[in-house]
């Protein structure tokens, strides 16, 4: 009985709020199925210091994107810094005030994960395999420490 009335409210939140509503009740739920470091290779700018404005030239290079379990987002090129060389202790502040334009939020529907930062929205899918899909780039998980 007890469960029953459980369910009727979640429907009765879905009808008035939304299916927002439902999926807010636990956020650490919807994002600890994505949390991670996500690494893939990519053709990055490389400026050329020597040449006129806007010169260089596009090289193979590693960008990756971190997604902590409370929906904070950072992205960046080789290898994120963390103290110890721990992941799991990044500091997504630091990262935040040292590069506004890399960081943000992601938000997770379904399979599909939006991440948001300052110089772009990248929308993913998420792969059987757990890789992120961004503009047909896989990005695969990394082992934390």
């Amino acid at each position: 009985m007890r469960s029953g009335r459980k369910i009727s409210a979640l429907l009765v939140l879905a009808l008035v709020f939304g299916a927002r509503a439902v999926s807010a009740q636990a956020p650490e739920q919807r994002y600890a199925k994505v949390a991670g470091l996500y690494v893939g290779s990519t053709m990055v700018f490389q400026p050329n210091p020597f040449g006129g404005v806007g010169s260089g030239t596009w090289v193979a290079g590693t960008k990756w994107y971190l997604l902590a379990p409370d929906g904070k987002a950072h992205m960046g090129f080789k290898l994120p810094q963390a103290p110890g060389g721990d992941i799991r202790r990044f500091d997504f502040e630091a990262a935040r005030r040292a590069a506004p334009q890399y960081a943000g939020t992601y938000d997770v529907a379904g399979k599909r994960v939006t991440i948001k930062l300052g110089i772009e929205t990248a929308v993913a899918e998420l792969g059987p395999a757990g890789e992120l899909m961004i503009k047909g780039t896989p990005y695969r998980p990394s082992k934390l420490k």
